[in-house]
């Protein structure tokens, strides 16, 4: 179970967790990753989790660290993400509605997040996690096949082998 932090998009009792740590808001982590994500949400409720972690003691992951946490404070996770899920350039000239959520999570004292967690000081390595292994940006392209994956994988063969033990019995 990763560490408790960050910004989090759906519960621990979904069947499917990703993980992503990014050591700044240009971090190619999030926005290759987080859009698959975000429309997989979107397209299956109830499937998958995400987990946003800031890593690193460098300026934007401090940065980074601060607005997860802040995103959370003031209930404007998925807002965030969607900001985060964006190519770097395109936050460069942030549009009015941006700004704003820029200026409501800096808000934010600092006081209110000064607890949050490194994955670094638990020698986590960086990246992006699905389900417990880590994954590049090619694997997570199609997403909706790698979760189906996983979850064949996880699902016990008894049942399968018994059906086939019972058929196979009932003939010569």
């Amino acid at each position: 179970m990763p560490p408790a932090g960050g910004l989090v998009l759906g519960g621990v009792g979904l069947r499917h967790r990703l993980l992503v740590m990014a050591s700044s808001e240009d971090d190619a982590n999030l926005f290759l990753s987080l859009p698959r994500a975000l429309q997989h949400r979107a397209d299956h409720p109830g499937q998958l989790s995400v987990h946003v972690l800031a890593r690193g003691a460098s300026l934007g992951a401090t940065i980074l660290r601060h607005r997860l946490c802040a995103a959370r404070v003031i209930d404007r996770e998925l807002d965030y993400a969607r900001v985060l899920a964006a190519p770097p350039e395109l936050r460069q000239q942030p549009d009015e509605d941006t700004s704003r959520l820029f200026h409501q999570l800096d808000a934010v004292p600092e006081r209110a997040c000064e607890d949050e967690p490194d994955p670094a000081r638990a020698n986590l390595l960086d990246g992006t996690w699905l389900d417990g292994l880590p994954r590049s940006p090619t694997e997570l392209e199609d997403l909706a096949a790698l979760l189906e994956l996983s979850s064949a994988s996880a699902r016990p063969l008894a049942p399968w082998s018994a059906a086939a033990a019972a058929s196979a019995v009932g003939q010569p």
